[in-house]
């Protein structure tokens, strides 16, 4: 997105259910650091495409949750790197 343009949907906090099949899709596809777009559907909301390499635009997918977005992916990029680091040393 250009700087200054306004994106074309507004980011919601996700739905319980929504967060529900975020979490399926975690154990499903293994991934740790992802994204889902979803639609809603009669029997609930359906995945319609998983991203392994999401975008996080600032003043959009950081408008619910503000600061606690980028410390949650800081986080896990932490984790993800002392886990390798610990599995280096062990060999």
């Amino acid at each position: 997105m250009l700087p200054g343009a306004a994106p074309s949907a507004q980011a919601v906090p996700p739905t319980p259910a929504e967060l529900g099949l975020a979490a399926y899709c975690r154990r499903l596809f293994g991934l740790e650091f992802y994204g889902l777009d979803c639609i809603p559907a009669a029997g609930g909301p359906v995945v319609i495409e998983v991203n392994d390499n999401p975008s996080i635009e600032s003043g959009y997918e950081d408008t619910v949750l503000k600061d606690v977005l980028y410390e949650a992916v800081m986080g896990s990029f932490y984790e993800r790197l002392e886990r390798g680091r610990r599995q280096a040393g062990k060999t």
